[in-house]
């Protein structure tokens, strides 16, 4: 089993006061992998003597005094949060000593490594300043319980000097050494993206810390890695420090939101319908899409976000056929120029389109639960298509579609390609393939939800 292990340890200057939460969304990564979750919380020695930094280095004898098994281990920093989409990065290590380069303050890089060179190690230094590792993710395994002991060793027969040291230079305390040694011992680097431990966002200008801000007062670092690392925060005039950022950031990203998405909202009718028959229809962030410019008035009057772009496979604009001028009993809009049951083509426009596969991944997570209606009159098809090669169904609980089929002569070519190539009809091939993932379907006509 794979374990993650977060020193979180309690020296009463309340720096630790947020470090819960990034022991509960380290736990959902463990409870989503299978991972064992361990909290080390005891000191092993007075910091007067080896400092927190140091003593993860005992780290191993810490797993096997406890009896806890373990293939590989990462050791992180307790002012982080995991993004709850994180891929399982132990499949990445290659068995390797996995770390992430220090993405921070080469300023900072650049004076701790000439401090410690200059005063511990002869003024060489045997790596580039890109290819400094942070220390506060570095993911282990067996094989390198010989170079923790030369850690340790190397600390405490050093030790007066490493902290005079660590007084002169006042630029970190383990860190820099462990790079030093990670080369003297020819440790075998696996350098991971610095997804895995993005670092100084202050610097990379992703924390809203000033009124006068030119960017929304949001998280907008949430799609910039899978790792947060909170540190070097300066003080600022809205006193938003590692903790509040770290409660912030927890409560966001692990707050289940409940989600519908209405495809083709048409007047509002699938909203309206909703809104009456769902219980805790109120606790749903709604937002419904209709290109079709007529329906407008009644869609911008609904207390729901409306979106004028048509579901499609990509950011942009597209040809549309509008019905609505001719609009008899059961005539729909469409991008699609031949609908065999719409007299007449309709009036050729222009409408704006939005890649929906990509607005699911960039606007939601996977812990949300997410309904959608989806009824775009042929654009389904191809919609789909892409959500199932970008694995978007993953995001999605419910899901509510009507096929148009036959009806869209310009899709004939396509189904008999899907034909040719699953052996299926192009509907049964959708169902086959939403059999895949872990959510409920249903097809027009529906049997939970309104039929228009």
């Amino acid at each position: 089993m794979n374990v993650v292990f977060i020193p979180n340890i309690d020296l009463g200057d309340n720096r630790n006061q947020s470090y819960s939460y990034s022991v509960n969304s380290w736990k959902h990564f463990c409870d989503k992998y299978d991972c064992e979750l361990v909290v080390w919380e005891d000191l092993l020695l007075p910091i007067e003597q080896m400092k927190i930094t140091w003593q993860r280095y005992y780290m191993f004898d810490i797993l096997e005094a406890n009896n806890i098994d373990y293939d590989q281990v990462l050791i992180v920093d307790a002012d982080t949060i995991v993004h709850p989409d994180c891929p399982n990065f132990f499949n990445e290590t290659d068995g390797k000593y996995s770390v992430v380069r220090n993405n921070g303050s080469f300023e900072w890089v650049r004076r701790s490594v000439e401090g410690f060179s200059k005063l511990l190690f002869n003024d060489e230094v045997p790596f580039k300043v890109w290819d400094y590792i942070n220390c506060g993710f570095q993911i282990v395994n067996k094989d390198h319980k010989e170079f923790f002991e030369y850690v340790r060793n190397y600390y405490l027969e050093n030790q007066y000097d490493i902290q005079n040291v660590i007084d002169q230079v006042k630029a970190g305390t383990d860190q820099t050494i462990i790079n030093f040694l990670l080369r003297q011992q020819n440790i075998e680097l696996n350098y991971l993206p610095i997804c895995y431990n993005l670092q100084d966002l202050h610097s990379k200008q992703l924390l809203f810390i000033h009124p006068q801000m030119w960017f929304d007062d949001k998280l907008i670092f949430e799609n910039c890695g899978y790792v947060f690392h909170f540190n070097a925060i300066p003080p600022n005039e809205m006193n938003r420090d590692a903790n509040y950022w770290m409660e912030r950031t927890y409560k966001e990203f692990y707050t289940m939101k409940k989600v519908l998405l209405d495809c083709g909202a048409n007047k509002g009718q699938s909203y309206e319908w909703f809104m009456k028959n769902r219980d805790d229809s109120g606790e749903y962030e709604i937002h419904c899409f209709e290109p079709v410019p007529s329906f407008s008035k009644n869609l911008s009057q609904l207390p729901m976000t409306y979106h004028k772009e048509a579901v499609w496979i990509e950011d942009g604009t597209i040809d549309f056929y509008d019905k609505t001028a001719e609009y008899i009993g059961r005539l729909s809009s469409t991008l699609y120029k031949h609908k065999t049951d719409n007299a007449g083509q309709g009036t050729r426009t222009t409408v704006s389109c939005i890649d929906f596969s990509k607005f699911i991944k960039d606007n939601f997570k996977l812990l949300d639960y997410i309904i959608v209606k989806m009824d775009i009159e042929g654009a389904e098809y191809k919609v789909i298509e892409k959500m199932l090669e970008d694995k978007t169904f993953e995001y999605i609980d419910e899901f509510y579609i009507e096929f148009h089929g036959g009806k869209i002569k310009d899709l004939y070519p396509y189904y008999a390609e899907v034909k040719k190539r699953t052996g299926l009809d192009v509907e049964n091939y959708i169902l086959q393939e939403l059999d895949k993932f872990d959510l409920k379907y249903e097809v027009h006509p529906y049997k939970n939800w309104g039929n228009y």
